[in-house]
């Protein structure tokens, strides 16, 4: 199974999810700065990788713009962000990024990645900032939600090798 692993980092997090599926399948790997349709039609299997930003799948609308190039191609996706990672929060995650045509097509996973406010540009510092002030006013946070409060004052990196198995499972056995 000849694999292209296509990947949008934004601080890091999500480059190294890539990094680790692409050596486990002994794929090659390319930022999506690089990515064509062209050169991903010598693939069998394309898994893309994101990090979320107010819900949404960062760079996902490019490789959605070339599903219907890209024939019957095996699709996954993975995106890495600070929540918890809960069932509803998946589900809310794939209905709000795909069509149900597209979810039929791509499954979809979800990593932790990590948060580290230092790294954000100026424009991301903004949109976190207001996140933090509208998740301190909140009257009764979730744990994940005190959780991204905290992780404010202190960087947070909960990436791990082992949260790749089931999308490597996927992968390998369909």
């Amino acid at each position: 199974m000849k694999t292209l692993v296509v990947y949008s980092s934004h601080t890091g997090y999500t480059k190294k999810y890539a990094e680790w599926i692409a050596v486990d399948l002994k794929a090659d790997i390319l930022n999506l700065k690089e990515f064509t349709a062209e050169l991903a039609g010598c693939y069998e299997t394309i898994v893309y990788g994101g990090w979320l930003k107010a819900g949404k799948i960062s760079g996902l609308g490019v490789l959605k713009r070339h599903l219907k190039d890209l024939g019957n191609k095996k699709f996954c996706d993975f995106c890495t962000g600070n929540m918890l990672g809960t069932r509803e929060e998946l589900e809310a995650l794939v209905k709000k990024n795909f069509t149900k045509k597209e979810s039929a097509k791509i499954k979809t996973f979800y990593f932790r990645g990590g948060f580290d406010y230092k790294k954000l540009s100026r424009i991301n510092k903004f949109i976190m900032r207001s996140l933090k002030f509208v998740l301190q006013i909140k009257k009764n946070p979730t744990e994940g939600e005190k959780a991204i409060i905290e992780s404010f004052y202190s960087p947070v990196d909960y990436t791990a090798k082992e949260n790749i198995k089931e999308l490597m499972d996927y992968l390998k056995n369909g």
